[in-house]
């Protein structure tokens, strides 16, 4: 399973997904899904590095590295939310505050 491209290159914005509010399904659902991939590509490069550092004996780096693994992986949940709650509720609302 390939998830990103190593040569590919990802802009990453604070506060993005309140853009989600302003697509269209036929837009929504494939930003998603390319979305999830990158996600999920970050939150295991950080994983693997955290266990890589644990492993050479830094600790507090590995300890460091596996909560920024952890709020990585966060995300992923936020953006199946997006998808699996109904526009115009509370969540979609929520969205466009941040």
């Amino acid at each position: 399973m390939v998830l990103a491209q190593k040569s590919e290159t990802v802009e990453m914005r604070v506060r993005a997904i309140a853009d989600l509010t302003q697509l269209s399904d036929a837009e929504l659902f494939p930003t998603v899904a390319r979305g999830l991939r990158y996600i999920l590509a970050n939150a295991l490069n950080l994983w693997r590095q955290a266990s890589f550092t644990a492993k050479a004996g830094h600790k507090q780096g590995a300890i460091v590295l596996t909560g920024l693994a952890e709020e990585e992986a966060a995300k992923f949940h936020v953006l199946l939310d997006a998808i699996r709650c109904p526009r115009g509720t509370r969540f979609s609302h929520h969205l466009r505050r941040h």
